[in-house]
């Protein structure tokens, strides 16, 4: 379809192409920051992939009984390549009465056809952009969550008025991101994460 940001789009589906041609493995959008070690636990991430290499959403719309949003994703090169034409196939179907259609979207339409594994390990921005100074009472939001993403939405949707930004533009985003991740490092002890 045409839609906004069509470029930005149409390279979010070669991603997935890409990662099949590397030999799979871990991708993150440039807006996952990862929390503690990075893997929910104080444990270190493995080599070996989880899931026996079966490709696995991290991050998932609420309440949506798996609706994947492809922030941290993992799998095998095969894998990758089967869900790359998978969400291809779903995006070419949806494009004839869908102007605009993503690869989220796409991944999001396939929660029910069991295409792939999810968990729940990534909390959204909006989630811990409080309006307020992060403090351990606010550590639970994160335990067990291998990272924040910080998304065009959560910026959006977030208070960040306390770190002395009143309006979120590609200027100020970083400070608002390693603001908190300074605030949280200083406060959630690893072993909470």
């Amino acid at each position: 379809g045409e839609g906004k940001n069509r470029n930005y789009n149409e390279l979010c589906f070669i991603r997935w192409l890409a990662m099949a041609s590397v030999g799979g493995g871990w991708m993150s959008d440039y807006d996952l920051f990862p929390i503690g070690t990075g893997t929910g636990t104080p444990e270190h991430q493995s080599p070996v992939l989880p899931d026996g290499g079966a490709f696995t959403v991290y991050s998932i719309v609420p309440g949506s009984q798996g609706a994947g949003i492809p922030c941290l994703t993992s799998g095998s090169a095969e894998e990758w390549e089967r869900m790359a034409f998978t969400i291809l196939e779903n995006g070419v179907v949806k494009a004839k009465d869908e102007p605009h259609w993503t690869d989220m979207f796409a991944l999001m339409d396939l929660r029910f056809a069991n295409v792939y594994k999810y968990r729940d390990d990534v909390v959204d921005g909006e989630f811990v952009l409080l309006g307020k100074q992060w403090t351990s009472e606010q550590c639970p939001i994160t335990q067990g969550k291998r990272g924040v993403h910080f998304s065009h939405a959560a910026m959006t949707n977030g208070d960040f008025t306390h770190m002395g930004v009143t309006e979120m533009n590609a200027n100020n985003r970083a400070h608002v991101v390693n603001t908190w991740l300074d605030e949280w490092n200083g406060i959630c002890p690893i072993s909470l994460s």
